[in-house]
């Protein structure tokens, strides 16, 4: 499985090092939603049918495996997400549409920033002194077997969530989640099925703002 080839790829075969991306517009879902324009036979323009979100931003983080571990496995700790990369905010008001004939361009619709994390001195910020990215080294995954009703409560809140990344917008370049599938600490070294996961979900719970039209 590609979760296999990942393991197997990194240094002595410890981590399973997965990047993403959130830049990404669901359909029919909140996340990071933008303007939607549909074309109106009667006049012959494409229209607004939805503003879409602004200000889409984090409130927790939480990773979810799920597969078939026949009950021996609740967790798995010792696991790293980091964030970092080009940031982007979608705006309060809407965009423009320089050309009609392209109503999925739209213009003045996103802000981009860097991902900056300030470092902290004595409890103040020293001038240039932060990082290009951000990461929690202590994450715990919730595990569990497909199927069981667990599963379908892995969304909500239950103290395997990270605060870390509260107030960021959803939408950055470089997410990399690091899952430690062996554990060194204990003897023998515990050895995490990875082959046996069926799917790993990085749930992003996250707020945002009505849009206002120009």
């Amino acid at each position: 499985s590609k979760l296999v080839q990942l393991r197997d790829g990194s240094k002595n075969g410890r981590v399973v090092s997965i990047p993403f991306h959130t830049l990404r517009t669901l359909p029919l879902n909140s996340f990071f939603r933008g303007v939607v324009h549909e074309f109106n036979p009667g006049t012959g323009q494409y229209e607004v049918s939805d503003f879409g979100v602004a200000l889409d931003k984090i409130n927790w983080v939480k990773l979810h495996i799920h597969g078939d571990f026949g009950g021996n496995f609740s967790e798995l700790g010792n696991n790293t997400i980091s964030y970092g990369g080009t940031t982007f905010v979608r705006r309060v008001r809407l965009g423009r549409i320089e050309d009609p004939s392209r109503p999925d361009r739209v213009v003045d619709e996103l802000v981009p920033y860097d991902v900056r994390s300030y470092l902290l001195s004595d409890g103040v910020f020293p001038p240039e002194q932060y990082a290009d990215s951000l990461f929690d080294g202590s994450v715990t995954a919730l595990v569990t077997d497909t199927g069981t009703p667990a599963a379908s409560a892995a969304g909500v809140a239950d103290g395997f969530e990270t605060n870390n990344f509260a107030d960021r917008s959803v939408a950055a370049t470089d997410w990399e989640v690091r899952l430690s599938v062996i554990d060194n600490g204990v003897s023998p070294p515990a050895v995490f099925p990875i082959e046996q996961a069926n799917d790993i979900e990085i749930i992003i719970n996250h707020r945002s703002t009505d849009r206002i039209a120009n």
